[in-house]
């Protein structure tokens, strides 16, 4: 357990590297407007436009998990991006639990590993704004995959679906 918190630590520092580095465009500024208003009172129900159309749209998730963090930090946008890496950083325990599950402990540890310096993983959890909390959401997913696949526990088909639905909301 101990060496699965250095590695968490490590993901922490290589996600942090070139803190504040936030890429604050477009996207991430309708994100927190939309945001903003939600802390004003005006819900959400739609999330942003995809790229696929004018009548496709993302999930609301990002706008609810952003609102309250602004809130928090006087609508600091460093605080947001800060918070975003740490739950990329997270994705360490569950590729680690993945991968025990699948494989063993050892496996679990490298996988771990390879996570929390993935240089793809790192630059997600530069993005602020959704893809930093998909992969999250798309890990909760396979946790729960792997669990009903591989352990036959029925909870893991509750996991998935539950992953699945997050993943959706972003």
């Amino acid at each position: 357990m101990k060496s699965l918190l250095l590695i968490f630590l490590l993901a922490v520092i290589v996600r942090f590297l070139y803190f504040p580095n936030v890429n604050f465009a477009y996207d991430q500024a309708r994100d927190s407007f939309a945001a903003l208003d939600i802390l004003k009172g005006d819900l959400k129900l739609l999330g942003p436009p995809t790229t696929a159309g004018d009548k496709i749209f993302h999930g609301v998730l990002v706008y609810y998990i952003l609102a309250p963090i602004y809130a928090v930090s006087n609508q600091n946008p460093e605080v947001a991006a800060a918070i975003f890496r740490i739950i990329n950083a997270l994705g360490v325990f569950l590729v680690f639990y993945i991968g025990t599950l699948i494989f063993n402990k050892q496996v679990g540890i490298l996988s771990a590993l390879f996570f929390a310096v993935s240089f793809e993983q790192s630059q997600f959890s530069l993005f602020f704004g959704h893809p930093a909390l998909g992969v999250f959401t798309i890990l909760i997913f396979y946790l729960g995959l792997a669990m009903w696949i591989f352990k036959d526990n029925p909870k893991g088909f509750i996991i998935a679906l539950a992953g699945l639905g997050l993943t959706i909301q972003f």
